[in-house]
């Protein structure tokens, strides 16, 4: 058991077998380097009691405040406060579990809380980091959340990489291979230029949880000799290297086809900033159940490959770019869409010119500029028409007093947008009543899209 103060000390702990070290009532301050260093060989059990806390100093180089050589399980009922003033906050070589019952705040100039891989089970964790390029929670590997309380809130910029030649941005919760969220309640916040939510290069599983993801920073340049960190310029024949764009969900890499699969949970993300789309994969997306709510400055929604609907709800507002955006085929085959992009060339529903849209099950509403993409297949009947919404309006297509589909729209009004409306039930030829919430108008649905812009 470890208690007391000291202004000027640390703690080293250096053997070969797993071990436990009992943090009660414990402030420890290294105005040099770090305060806690397990440098066993074996598992790290760091048991909290009471009220803790640890700081490091920024005379020597050191990995961070916590350092531990092997495995951390944080477990207890206590709390700590670690405040990483030259680098990392917590820093395990090896993987870092963090148990029901902990309360940790963890405050860093670089990464807040760094690992091979970490395990969230529970408890509350708070993470805030300033750092250029910093992230929250770093993994080499995996990331899985079960459960608990976890926030994160990133400020640093973007910054050029001297090693690797690249632009280089924050993240708050980032690992190089698959996240994975099956519980809890996940709060993010990343302000700096390029800023991201959540990032996973390989592949991202969510099956649960509340999360709510917000970014608020612009699009970050630089060449090397030259930064800008609300690029606003044209960026189709700049090298990816120079741009790092915000993201609120991002998954996959330029050299990484990845895999975003959602099968449940609450999600909602926002972002603000020149370029920032809301949930990207370089790769397939698929959303099979949960609610996901997205509002970006660019596109809301976009995958790179293949992006299917199986079920669930999905709204996804653009406002400056499309709502949904598949570089792939489109599968919609259940749950419910709304999809709204701005005005001009962008779409509520955005399908690469060399693929298709097929159509199976799912209840669509989308209204933008124009409806963009080919028509593979339909089982339902499908409406083309112009339009207007307001704010938070019901919409129904109706087939008599039978309501075939009703849809809450966001809290954003369109004026004299193209329409695209089908749902189940729905058949070609048959004629029906869509009401806009401001006002109404008796369509006919086809099995094609008839001249609004899709080809």
């Amino acid at each position: 058991m470890v208690s007391g103060t000291t202004a000027d000390g640390s703690l080293t702990i250096d053997g070969k077998t797993d071990f436990e070290v009992n943090l009660n009532n414990a402030d420890i301050n290294n105005p040099t380097s770090t305060a806690l260093d397990l440098e066993s060989k074996g598992a790290a059990y760091l048991v909290l009691t009471g009220t803790n806390k640890l700081m490091d100093g920024s005379n020597e180089d050191h990995k961070s405040t916590l350092y531990s050589k092997s495995k951390l399980l944080v477990s207890g009922t206590g709390s700590l406060e670690v405040y990483g003033v030259y680098n990392n906050g917590i820093h395990s070589k090896s993987y870092v579990l963090f148990d029901k019952g902990i309360n940790l705040y963890v405050n860093s100039a670089n990464h807040g809380i760094k690992g091979s891989d970490a395990i969230i089970n529970g408890g509350i964790i708070n993470v805030e980091t300033d750092g250029e390029g910093a992230k929250g929670i770093n993994c080499d590997y995996n990331i899985t959340i079960n459960g608990g309380r976890t926030n994160v809130i990133c400020t640093g910029n973007g910054e050029w990489n001297t090693e690797d030649l690249e632009t280089k941005a924050a993240s708050c919760i980032k690992c190089d291979s698959v996240l994975t969220i099956n519980g809890g309640e996940i709060n993010v916040k990343a302000t700096g230029s390029g800023g991201k939510g959540l990032k996973a290069d390989w592949e991202a599983y969510i099956t649960g949880g509340k999360i709510r993801v917000i970014t608020t920073g612009g699009l970050y340049y630089s060449n090397g000799t030259t930064e800008s960190h609300d690029y606003k310029g044209n960026t189709d024949n700049l090298d990816d290297a120079y741009t790092s764009s915000p993201k609120g969900i991002k998954v996959g890499t330029k050299n990484v086809h990845g895999v975003l699969n959602i099968s449940g949970g609450d999600l909602m993300v926002r972002t603000s900033g020149t370029n920032g789309e809301g949930i990207e994969s370089k790769g397939t997306l698929d959303i099979s159940d949960g609610s996901v709510m997205v509002s970006a400055y660019d596109d809301a929604i976009n995958s790179s490959g293949d992006l299917t609907i199986n079920g669930g709800t999905v709204v996804a507002v653009g406002t400056n770019n499309d709502g949904i955006d598949a570089n792939g085929d489109m599968h919609l085959k259940g749950g419910t869409l709304i999809a709204m992009g701005a005005g001009g060339a962008e779409a509520g529903i955005d399908i690469n010119e060399q693929k298709k849209l097929y159509i199976s099950g799912t209840k669509i509403f989308g209204i933008g500029g124009r409806v963009d993409g080919t028509l593979g297949s339909t089982t339902q009947g499908i409406v083309t028409t112009t339009g207007s919404v307001s704010a938070n309006a019901t919409v129904t297509i109706s087939s008599g007093s039978t309501a075939l589909a009703s849809f809450n729209m966001p809290p954003y009004a369109y004026n004299n947008g193209t329409i695209l409306v089908s749902a189940p039930g729905m058949e070609s030829g048959s004629s029906y009543s869509l009401s806009l919430g401001i006002s109404s108008q008796t369509v006919t649905a086809s099995n094609t899209i008839n001249n609004r812009n899709f080809r």
